[in-house]
């Protein structure tokens, strides 16, 4: 009698812990999955570009797209390296960093996952700390949260950089 109970909790354990390895598994490799919703999509398995269309929003764990259309590039071996969205504005937000949310919005907006690093470009702005930055382009790194401002190459002689800065309070 005593021994189908061993072998019951035995086989409860060892399916309890495939199911703890299984979940350990999938928040290890949350990192690497992208969500995304739209109105269509098209996906081109040959190139690995899918394209969203309308009402686009995309998330990358704390990182969030919202736009127009958005197009998500993959590497040869499925990567996802790049995905550039357009719209009027397209908006980002890195919720990343416990307590400071950095946000954007722009004509384009590029974010190669791989480099950390998010490109704003036309009407470009970036808000961190209640700081606000205005350029042609901005580079935005989202793990060292340093930020760079470029003219646009195409139009190297329209617009300039305008920085906000608040007062810092202890």
């Amino acid at each position: 009698m005593l021994k189908p109970l061993i072998l019951k909790s035995h086989k409860f354990y060892i399916n309890f812990s495939i199911l703890f390895a299984i979940l350990a598994s999938n928040n290890l490799f949350a990192d690497s999955s992208i969500t995304a919703f739209s109105n269509t999509f098209t996906f081109d398995n040959k190139s690995g570009v899918g394209i969203y269309s309308g009402n686009v929003v995309v998330s990358d764990n704390a990182k969030e797209l919202f736009a127009d259309n958005i197009k998500v590039y993959r590497t040869k071996t499925g990567d996802i390296n790049k995905i550039v969205a357009t719209g009027t504005p397209a908006r980002f937000f890195d919720k990343s960093k416990k307590n400071d949310i950095a946000s954007g919005h722009a004509n384009t907006i590029t974010y190669l996952k791989l480099k950390n690093l998010v490109v704003l470009e036309k009407n470009a702005t970036l808000y961190n700390q209640n700081n606000t930055l205005q350029a042609p382009k901005i580079l935005y790194n989202t793990k060292t949260q340093i930020a760079k401002t470029l003219k646009l190459e195409n139009e190297p002689n329209k617009g300039r950089t305008k920085i906000v800065l608040s007062n810092i309070k202890d």
